[in-house]
């Protein structure tokens, strides 16, 4: 009988981390070693990178009116943005239908494979985490901000991802200008690990207001929004920032001819890891419609002068949507503006994705963003119930 040779731990540890997610949660049933390594911060961290730099794939999400469900489909990042039919998302999550409105939780944001899911229904502050290639979610219900001071209140939410401690932070921000001309900022920020929500203190010399929770980039350590100085005229325009590591926001200007344009028409987006904006500027006419986009990138981060335009392209006669995302592979992903179909450009033609699936051009219904398949949230949370969870509005 020939003797089995045992394969290096390291060769072990580098073939597994090459592998899907799902097939590493039935590897832990190897052995007590393998369940170890597997389950270790270490590991989760090698695994996000070296299985998704041979991946590079994105995510769509779209609700569908008339089934009343949503869809999750993966492509790759390529030109005609493929989609990876070994990779199926099965969505867990209801919906419901309140005369002609769709009430759902909107997608703030997707962070190394994790998705951000929030409420913008007043009085049901809920936040759910979810890891599809794993199936687990957990449930966030925030605590109450002081109500005397809130008289008129908007929340924002962001969520990133801390390296230094394999940690996923989300942070929740109150703005209320109550009856005063004083604006109060309230911030909130939770941490998985921990599991603990705590205060945080709003700069008083930081005026910049956000616009959208849904238009946030997490690149750099940091999360970035569209901001304005003014909420009234929306303008001058800026990008407001948190950096997860040392807890501190701060403020990058934006190329001096996006400061004072519409901030509806802003988008941004991250390209080949620098910080993106997409620029969209669409016609209407009686005799026709079109669209023109400008994309510009920060090559080197925290320097405004390093803002760069990419390209500018126009699609005359064809209004080709609202912008969802650019990939790294000069795809431009938007969603109709008649009946919320995802359409590619890719600067040469234009092609629909998928059809209609909603009434109007709603970015809370429709989402694209980098997906990287992960083991976060192994240890936290709960698995989704083979039966579908109910996420639907009382």
């Amino acid at each position: 009988m020939k003797r089995s040779v045992e394969l290096p731990s390291e060769l072990v540890v580098c073939i597994l981390s090459r592998l899907p997610s799902k097939s590493l949660l039935r590897c832990r049933s190897v052995c007590k070693s393998w369940l170890s390594f597997i389950s270790s911060s270490h590991f989760k961290v090698s695994h996000l990178d070296k299985f998704n730099q041979l991946n590079s794939r994105y995510l769509v999400r779209r609700f569908i009116l008339h089934e009343s469900k949503e869809e999750y489909t993966v492509h790759f990042d390529d030109q005609n943005f493929t989609l990876d039919t070994n990779s199926p998302i099965q969505s867990p999550f209801n919906f419901y239908l309140s005369g002609t409105e769709v009430l759902s939780f909107k997608i703030i944001g997707c962070c190394n494979g994790v998705i951000f899911f929030s409420t913008d229904t007043i009085g049901r502050d809920e936040i759910i985490l979810w890891n599809p290639s794993i199936r687990k979610k957990l449930t966030l219900i925030p605590p109450m901000f002081p109500r005397s001071e809130l008289l008129d209140l908007d929340i924002y939410f962001c969520f990133g991802y801390l390296a230094l401690s394999d940690d996923y932070i989300v942070l929740r921000i109150a703005k209320d200008r109550g009856l005063s001309s004083i604006t109060t900022t309230h911030v909130q920020i939770y941490t998985v690990k921990t599991a603990i929500w705590r205060e945080l203190v709003f700069p008083k010399d930081l005026s910049s207001s956000i616009v959208s929770s849904i238009s946030q980039v997490f690149v750099n350590g940091s999360v970035h929004w569209v901001a304005c100085e003014d909420i009234y005229s929306a303008t001058p325009l800026s990008i407001l920032t948190f950096d997860m590591s040392t807890e501190l926001f701060g403020k990058i200007h934006l190329p001096d001819f996006l400061v004072h344009l519409d901030l509806f028409q802003m988008k941004l987006a991250v390209v080949l890891d620098s910080l993106a904006v997409i620029y969209c500027c669409r016609y209407s006419a009686p005799w026709n419609t079109s669209c023109a986009y400008e994309i510009w990138a920060m090559k080197e981060y925290k320097k405004p002068s390093s803002w760069t335009m990419l390209c500018k392209v126009s699609f005359p006669n064809n209004d080709v949507g609202s912008p969802l995302g650019l990939t790294n592979n000069g795809n431009l992903i938007t969603v109709g503006s008649k009946e919320g179909d995802v359409m590619i450009c890719n600067w040469k033609r234009s092609y629909t994705l998928y059809g209609p699936c909603s009434k109007d051009d709603d970015s809370k219904y429709t989402f694209v963003e980098r997906y990287n398949e992960s083991l976060a949230l192994l240890d936290h949370g709960e698995l989704d119930d083979e039966n579908e969870v109910d996420l639907s509005m009382p």
